[in-house]
């Protein structure tokens, strides 16, 4: 006859006992990071929607806000790589931490993504109810004022969507990779992006208020790269660091690919080393166990 286990034969086997309730309140706890994930993903699909968008319609009549621009030549040119990768970077790192799995630093990042949108949305809003008389005077002609109001709602709509499921309580700590020549690798790449994001930033501030666009064009060159670029540098467990090597590889071999085809291939050479550099990681490394390095045995798992 089989005998029901009791708590206390589960004690003294020395196996960890929950009650009803616990049980419970972990699994809300993960399905508020399994949400908060879901709406990242959702987000991340927002991000390319107007990458694709913004290479469509407002592209060819942004201003340009700064110098400082990037492998198009200029800052609204760049933004949509920049808005292509960080919605990459953030499908992937959706899919990083399972059963709320998550760094400490992602809450913060995930959070900070509320205004970020907030800021977008008054931005295109500025664009969508810009006087008629101001339109009509510009040279160049500008894309209908229902494309700024559309994206001005949707990114408003992102905005509280983010803050809503940006998850309470504690996430099960990731562990921090033992992949050092990764870690400092994606490290490099966010200084350089946080760099670059903040500089153009300041450059292009103050003639940002003068276009009708100006400040559209700032934010969509500015906030994804840096948004993208903190949460590379900030990187620590296998599945971020994961997530984060795809979206740096993909936007070097799409800048490489544009200086080819616009300036020749000897420009391109910065941006063939550094997709070699990032493909490296894929490798069977260390040859005596390749099985401890994180990136092959993705590559294999995908492959097979």
């Amino acid at each position: 006859q089989r005998v029901k286990s009791t708590p206390r034969d589960a004690a003294a086997a020395g196996t960890q006992v929950h009650s009803d309730e616990e049980i419970l309140k972990e699994r809300r706890r993960i399905e508020r990071f399994e949400r908060a994930d879901d709406i990242l993903r959702l987000m991340s699909w927002g991000l390319t929607v107007l990458a694709a968008g913004w290479f469509l319609l407002f592209f060819p009549v942004a201003p340009t806000v700064t110098s400082l621009g990037g492998p198009l030549g200029e800052a609204g040119g760049d933004a949509i790589f920049g808005l292509y990768g960080c919605g990459l970077f953030c499908g992937n790192l959706s899919r990083s931490g399972p059963r709320g799995t998550w760094s400490a630093w992602r809450k913060v990042w995930h959070l900070v993504w509320a205004p970020c949108f907030v800021l977008a949305a008054l931005a295109f809003a500025r664009f969508g109810l810009l006087d008629t008389r101001v339109r009509s005077e510009m040279r160049t002609p500008l894309p209908p004022s229902s494309y700024g109001v559309v994206v001005a709602v949707a990114c408003g709509v992102l905005g509280f969507a983010m803050l809503l499921a940006c998850p309470r309580g504690n996430p099960n700590a990731a562990r921090p990779s033992q992949v050092v020549w990764g870690r400092v690798l994606l490290a490099g790449d966010g200084v350089v992006g946080l760099t670059l994001s903040l500089a153009r930033l300041r450059s292009g501030m103050a003639v940002s208020f003068s276009e009708p666009l100006g400040l559209s064009t700032l934010w969509v060159s500015t906030v994804p790269l840096a948004m993208w670029s903190l949460g590379t540098v900030l990187c620590r467990s296998d599945g971020e660091l994961i997530a984060a090597v795809p979206a740096a590889l993909v936007h070097y071999l799409l800048v490489m690919c544009h200086l080819v085809y616009s300036d020749g291939v000897q420009s391109a050479l910065a941006m063939l080393l550094m997709a070699l550099l990032h493909a490296a990681l894929y490798l069977p490394l260390p040859w005596h166990d390749p099985d401890s390095n994180p990136f092959h045995v993705c590559l294999r798992k995908h492959l097979r």
